[in-house]
């Protein structure tokens, strides 16, 4: 892609809908969450790399005997949770590269470009919950009802953590564009 002269930004492809202009998302945004999008961008690759070892994981988990052929509902539901989160490790790699292109030489960030950015992060988190919940499950069927209880505790406090960080980190990125 030709770099573009000094002084103009790229223009966005998709049009705003009405129902994106109630959203705001046309709203241009701040130098700092430019630098927070531009350190987000850096960590693209990053996430490609942890998304391809959570895929790894789950594969390998896959070939435990226990899946083949499943035998209980808890096995069948594990396999599936531990399915979900390939596909959407795969999908966050696809969706990180293919971000990575389409932003480069932005100058200027509007919120929807700022949310699309994001994706790649979600959907990471979101293979990484889905394998934790199938390995759970797994632990459950191996183990009994003790210490599946102590690590469904565990991760149940941990996903609270993460959740309520990434809340508040919401918040203050909210914060700075006002």
């Amino acid at each position: 892609m030709a770099p573009m002269p000094t002084g103009q930004s790229r223009t966005h492809v998709l049009q705003i809908s009405p129902t994106e202009a109630n959203l705001r998302l046309g709203k241009r945004l701040t130098p700092q969450s430019l630098k927070i999008f531009l350190r987000l961008q850096r960590f693209y690759n990053t996430f490609s790399v942890i998304s391809a070892l959570i895929s790894g994981l789950s594969l390998a988990l896959l070939t435990f005997s226990e899946f083949h052929p499943t035998n209980s509902h808890r096995s069948r539901l594990a396999e599936g949770l531990l399915i979900g989160s390939i596909i959407v490790s795969i999908s966050s790699v696809l969706l990180g590269t293919m971000l990575l292109f389409g932003f480069e030489g932005y100058e200027t960030l509007t919120r929807r470009d700022f949310t699309l950015a994001l994706t790649p992060l979600v959907t990471l988190a979101l293979s990484i919950f889905t394998f934790i919940g199938g390995l759970l499950l797994w632990f459950m069927e191996k183990n009994g009802a003790m210490g599946s209880s102590f690590f469904g505790s565990l991760a149940s406090g941990i996903f609270s953590v993460v959740s309520w960080g990434a809340v508040r980190i919401w918040s203050i990125l909210q914060e700075m564009e006002r």
